[in-house]
């Protein structure tokens, strides 16, 4: 029998550690690098690389905050249980609640863009890209959705398996750019004033 606020074992209902550390690194690498890389690189250019260390530390700060939360307040609830116990149940904390589930929903927005944006470069499944991007973005959002809603535990294990392949991909990412710094002519790409107006 199973404890309150505790799910039982077997519903599908509950992720373990593996599978948890896994979602939170997928969400990162999935939204931090390969959605809005090249926003970054646009509007930072030669800084990217800097403004990724702020991000990074940013992260860390962060992360430490909810372990800290997550341990004095253990609940499903999560942040909306975080921001409760800090403001009470009010007008208030409602709508930063409010705030918070419609950033979910963008940052879902995001994760499909950047889905449908990739796609179509390794299988067109329409007339013309704009079509297949939309059918792909559609298309992961109601996958998503189905396997959420069969079990959370799948969930953790497709995870476990596409962070390693991501992580991979970052490793040979990481090494060929380590590799490129040695004797590379187009260093100077870093300089923080490229893509500055003068």
């Amino acid at each position: 029998m199973g404890t309150k606020g505790t799910p039982e074992q077997g519903t599908g209902k509950t992720i373990g550690l593996l599978e948890a550390v896994s979602i939170g690194i997928g969400g990162m690498v999935g939204g931090g690098i390969f959605a809005v890389l090249g926003l970054a690189v646009s509007l930072a250019k030669g800084g990217t690389p800097i403004a990724f260390l702020f991000a990074g530390v940013l992260a860390l700060i962060t992360s430490y905050s909810y372990v800290k939360l997550s341990l004095s307040y253990p609940d499903r609830g999560g942040t909306v249980k975080f921001i409760n116990e800090g403001f009470g149940k009010s007008v208030f904390s409602g709508g930063i609640n409010n705030l918070l589930w419609m950033s979910y929903i963008i940052m879902l927005g995001l994760y499909a863009s950047a889905f449908g944006s990739y796609a179509p470069n390794l299988y067109m499944i329409a007339g013309n890209k704009v079509l297949s991007s939309h059918l792909y973005a559609s298309g992961i959002v109601i996958f998503a959705t189905a396997i959420n809603y069969y079990s959370i535990k799948v969930v953790g294990k497709i995870e476990d398996y596409a962070v390693v392949i991501k992580l991979i991909i970052l490793v040979a990412f990481a090494g060929m750019g380590v590799y490129g710094l040695f004797g590379n002519a187009n260093m100077h790409q870093l300089d923080f004033t490229i893509g500055k107006v003068r």
